[in-house]
């Protein structure tokens, strides 16, 4: 005995595409199994979000993952008459970490959206740009200390405190009497003497020679 089977075409049956922005249902398309169609744009149905990309759609509420690019054509996507597809829109974050860069001598103080750095105009550092925007940086200055030390034969040292970065400096170091300035331990023979602050700290010791005389005994 031999049976023959036929295979019920299912070409010609409708099913409902919905395309959901998170819970919301924004539209409805109508397809036919067995023929290719195109799905909506978002801006066909005016979908945005500030600070968001469209990249797409997902076939469950809460994926990330896109199954569907925006006005793709699909075919199929489901067989079942009279069934339903629900389609999920995929949002990509324009936020960016913004940098933090290093500037010798200087304190990073954040992003600005002007050049003065006006208050009130700083950025968070995840930053969400909405069109094209020149960010400025704020620089603090840094304070550095300069130390002294009386060190042999020293009657006082001039010039210990804190300065900023690259600012002029003038130390200078006075010997007791019967002694003589000999230098600063970093080799420098002037007892005074100016140089710019770098930025790290400074520690100088001034150092003396004691005065050597010679007598002549006549008779």
């Amino acid at each position: 005995t031999t049976s023959t089977y036929y295979a019920r075409a299912l070409t010609g049956n409708s099913y409902t595409v919905n395309y959901y922005d998170g819970s919301t249902l924004k539209s409805s398309s109508s397809a036919t199994v067995g023929t290719s169609f195109t799905l909506k744009t978002a801006s066909s149905m005016s979908l945005s979000k500030t600070g968001y990309t469209f990249k797409g759609w997902a076939t469950t509420s809460g994926s990330t993952t896109v199954a569907y690019t925006d006005g793709q054509s699909v075919n199929n996507l489901t067989t079942t008459d009279s069934g339903s597809v629900n389609l999920y829109a995929v949002w990509e974050s324009n936020s960016i970490d913004l940098p933090e860069p290093t500037r010798v001598g200087y304190t990073f103080a954040g992003w600005y959206t002007d050049e003065e750095c006006s208050d009130g105009n700083k950025v968070d550092d995840i930053y969400t740009p909405t069109s094209d925007k020149n960010l400025y940086a704020k620089w603090n200055i840094n304070q550095y200390r300069v130390t002294l030390i009386n060190g042999y034969g020293i009657k006082t040292v001039i010039g210990s405190g804190e300065y900023n970065y690259n600012s002029s400096v003038t130390i200078s170091a006075e010997a007791q009497a019967g002694y003589t300035f000999s230098k600063w331990d970093n080799n420098v023979t002037d007892n005074s003497y100016e140089f710019n602050m770098p930025a790290d700290d400074v520690n100088l010791e001034a150092v003396a020679t004691l005065n050597t005389y010679t007598l002549t005994y006549e008779y």
